[in-house]
């Protein structure tokens, strides 16, 4: 029995998480990928459709030497990192995600996980680097940035996917 098995994050390519979770299964790899009921409107019907409450991420159970079979994945772009090292997701938080979709009739969303307050640092595109507080947010989040030496400080707006929480 392995004892060093971990849970973490795989990002998938777009629409690509079933199929990601499906090949590890294959591969004899536990995964989870959590799924969740919507409604969705066309112009001539309404259907309800079971997706991935985190569209292009599934949790994978592994130790690391077996992290490698999931590079042979067509559909897998990478393990969720910080500081080059993949994030562990504990067990205790996998079965909250299994416990309420499984146990719960009410309707579920997805939800930004910046709150107000928060220290957050752009990880990409033009503000690569950049560091900051969040005082609101939307489809963007306004990220306040100080300049401690002349105790100052500006805002302006951040597509929230560009955005990743710093860690204290």
């Amino acid at each position: 029995m392995k004892t060093d098995l971990n849970w973490y994050v795989v990002y998938t390519m777009p629409k690509g998480e079933r199929k990601v979770a499906s090949s590890l299964a294959n591969l004899g790899v536990e995964s989870y990928l959590p799924l969740h009921y919507v409604i969705r409107r066309w112009s001539d019907r309404m259907k309800k459709l079971e997706v991935p409450l985190f569209p292009n991420y599934v949790f994978v159970k592994m130790d690391r030497a077996m992290r490698k079979h999931a590079f042979a994945i067509r559909e897998f772009v990478k393990f969720v990192s910080i500081d080059k090292d993949p994030v562990v997701v504990r067990e205790s938080e996998i079965l909250t995600i299994k416990k309420i979709l499984n146990e719960t009739n009410t309707d579920i969303m997805p939800e930004d996980y910046f709150q107000n307050g928060m220290k957050i640092r752009i990880e990409h595109g033009q503000f690569a680097g950049v560091e900051g507080i969040i005082v609101g947010k939307s489809n963007s989040a306004r990220l306040i940035v100080k300049v401690e030496g002349l105790m100052k400080a500006f805002s302006f707006n951040v597509p929230a996917h560009l955005a990743h929480a710093v860690l204290s």
